[in-house]
């Protein structure tokens, strides 16, 4: 995983306002495809953003980690996720990214914990910081697990998701980095 630079001269809390609290931030969700089966059976959330500046998600996160507001923005999108969500067939789960630090905090724990149930959601814990870089983190996944919600380690293999992260976290999917499987039909070692 490279690093990603967002640039240093916007006004990044006003930007972050306008996703946050308005509608610069939009969700996608990309269908997930049962190949031999030949039917979806689920989505994946993803975070898009309108307007300049022209900085993909990872951007957007990073600036927000940077400011101290990655659990504002996660929750923003974990709220309109879990609008969409309940839209969907039942028999087909949701994933939603996650970093670890937003997971313990009073944002994420009112809007999973206002759920009767988490069952078809699935938490992906991504690996731009360490699960071990704040407390609590493995009480709230244990909080949404007893609910019914499974997890994933998100790109694992690349940033924080190493073997001891992903032995940590104890996850039900792995979602393995692109690098880890790009040209993998030409790789004896990969494959």
């Amino acid at each position: 995983m490279r690093p990603v630079a967002a640039p240093s001269a916007l006004d990044w809390d006003a930007l972050l306002d306008d996703a946050i609290l308005g509608d610069r931030l939009t969700l996608s969700f990309q269908p997930v495809v049962d190949i031999q089966a030949g039917r979806i059976t689920g989505y994946e959330t993803l975070a898009r953003f309108r307007g300049a500046p022209d900085v993909g998600p990872e951007g957007w996160f990073a600036a927000a980690r940077r400011s101290g507001r990655a659990a504002e923005l996660d929750a923003a999108v974990v709220a309109r996720a879990l609008a969409w969500w309940r839209n969907i067939p039942s028999n087909c789960f949701l994933t939603i990214n996650v970093e670890p630090t937003s997971l313990p905090t009073a944002e994420l724990a009112h809007l999973l914990g206002n759920e009767h149930r988490l069952d078809g959601l699935v938490i992906e814990v991504t690996e731009h910081v360490s699960v071990t870089a704040g407390p609590g983190v493995f009480d709230a996944l244990e909080r949404y697990r007893t609910m019914g919600a499974l997890v994933a380690v998100d790109d694992a293999g690349s940033g924080y998701s190493g073997l001891q992260q992903i032995l940590d976290l104890r996850p039900d999917f792995l979602k393995l980095d692109r690098s880890l499987v790009a040209g993998i039909d030409l790789d004896e070692a990969k494959l």
